[in-house]
């Protein structure tokens, strides 16, 4: 068995040693320069010695944090890996300190694209076999949100930090160091590396700085956003060639909840909008389930309504492409082992048979869990409309969104249920924003600075007790002002009944 230890840091740090293990391979950091001659205007850099030989079956990297149950590596971190042991909350590693966690993983992703030979799509996953609580010493690193994606951080200070060796033949570092370092144009680092592609950024270690040996798969971060992932340098660590980085623009964890709009003009009507509400009174929403959905390629987070006492409704989205689902029931702060939560697996996930993931329509599915859950004050079943209801376009009526989503487009997400009411505007308004919104879709306005965020898809939209709709999409990145788009369970009265049984 071939195992990585990941140190993952963020707030949180961890590292992969455990006290008296020293003897522990690095991963490949490095590449022959294509130059012997290092351009001035990349500067010096103290960094030397030569890359330790393969030895052993285990091996140490860096990552970091970005979700409670997922943390950013390198792609030739975990290549060749069956298991990790991730350690989070750790300063010095050669101690056992009361903030250190340790965390076991058995499900390593490497990106599809990864080529060894060439170092490109060098990015991974670490999926943890349990999620983490955060806390002063552990927490999620922020992801650049979409709006940042074409941006090349030119000679932004940006910066590295890990537990490598602080020299080519030195030891690693019994404690967490930090380096700032400038980033370069890609056309620079070509300049000693050939051809770097826009997938990589790197930095000039100007001053003598850089990444080293045991540092891959570690954050490059600026503003206190993740960057890039440390992926290779020239090969030794000599003095003065940069630190090259796979770009961190990307958003994991959640399954897809946003459009990009076809308009940057808000019209004034819909107003500003921070995506955030308050915390629900706890149970006072029976219904709401708080789904983890499990693939070959990863889990994700969802939400969803209990409508039967063997049925969750949630987004078409959702169950796509899901193997199955585990559904906590009766739940407010989703970090503690509650006495009112239930836990559910279901093996059967239906998706709507003409969910299109393209245009985002018909995005409802059904959750059918392995035997039924027994009602009590915690757990309880929502309102379909009544078939009488089906031409209510519901406009100008309030209703409330609730879920354990990001409070915010960059935010983490909410341990406890958070709730939020919002108007309902008419599609002819969201079509304005969304181009051709169909009436199979109802449209939340956000006014008063509120909406649903990643990892509330599939959550319900709810007036006078009734369920209308299942969150399905927003603007990318939960721009301020936008709408939230949902499927208009009036639409699926039928497709509900012919599936679960349920008489309407």
């Amino acid at each position: 068995m071939k195992v990585v230890i990941l140190c993952s840091f963020v707030v949180a740090a961890a590292w992969a040693l455990p006290m008296g293990e020293t003897e522990l391979e690095f991963k490949r950091l490095y590449v022959d320069p294509t130059t012997d001659t290092l351009p001035q205007d990349l500067g010096p850099r103290i960094t030397n010695g030569r890359e330790a030989p393969p030895a052993g079956n285990r091996w140490l990297c860096g990552g970091s944090l970005i979700s409670p149950t997922h943390v950013l590596t390198a792609a030739h971190c975990v290549d060749g890996a069956d298991s990790a042991t991730v350690y989070l909350g750790a300063h010095d590693i050669t101690q056992a300190e009361a903030s250190q966690l340790v965390v076991q993983s058995r499900r390593l992703i490497r990106h599809e694209d990864y080529d060894e030979g060439r170092i490109t799509d060098d990015i991974g996953i670490i999926v943890l076999d349990h999620p983490v609580v955060v806390n002063e010493q552990i927490n999620i690193v922020a992801l650049p949100p979409s709006g940042q994606v074409p941006d090349d951080y030119e000679d932004q200070d940006a910066r590295i930090s890990g537990w490598g060796r602080v020299s080519g033949e030195g030891s690693t570092s019994p404690v967490l160091l930090e380096v700032n370092s400038t980033v370069l144009t890609n056309s620079q680092c070509s300049r000693i590396y050939g051809n770097v592609p826009n997938t990589q950024i790197c930095t000039s270690g100007v001053g003598g700085v850089g990444s080293c040996s045991g540092d891959s798969g570690g954050p490059l971060v600026t503003d206190n956003v993740l960057i890039g992932v440390v992926s290779y340098g020239a090969r030794g660590c000599p003095a003065g060639y940069p630190s090259a980085f796979s770009r961190g623009e990307t958003e994991l964890e959640f399954k897809r909840l946003y459009v990009d709009p076809i308009t940057d003009t808000l019209p004034q009507d819909l107003g500003p909008r921070i995506i955030n509400g308050r915390e629900a009174v706890p149970h006072s929403i029976p219904y709401q389930a708080y789904i983890i959905f499990t693939a070959p390629a990863g889990r994700w987070l969802c939400g969803g309504s209990l409508i039967s006492p063997t049925h969750v409704l949630t987004a078409a989205h959702c169950v796509d492409g899901a193997d199955s689902a585990t559904v906590y029931l009766g739940a407010h702060d989703i970090t503690q082992a509650e006495a009112s939560q239930l836990v559910v697996q279901s093996r059967r996930l239906i998706r709507h048979e003409d969910y299109n993931d393209d245009k985002i329509t018909d995005d409802i599915g059904i959750i059918v869990l392995d035997h039924p859950v027994v009602m009590t004050e915690q757990i309880n079943i929502v309102a379909l409309p009544p078939s009488g209801q089906v031409p209510n376009d519901y406009e100008d009526q309030d209703a409330r969104i609730s879920g354990w989503g990001r409070v915010l487009g960059l935010g983490d997400t909410s341990p406890v249920l958070m709730e939020v009411n919002s108007t309902i505007i008419t599609n002819s308004q969201c079509s304005r924003i969304y181009g051709d919104v169909p009436n199979t879709q109802i449209c939340t306005s956000g006014v008063g600075g509120v909406g649903a965020c990643n990892g509330d898809s599939g959550g319900p939209l709810v007036t006078d007790n009734v369920l209308i709709g299942v969150v399905s999409y927003g603007a990318a990145g939960c721009l301020a002002g936008y709408p939230s788009a949902f499927s208009r369970v009036t639409s699926y009265l039928d497709w509900i009944e012919r599936n679960t049984g349920i008489k309407l």
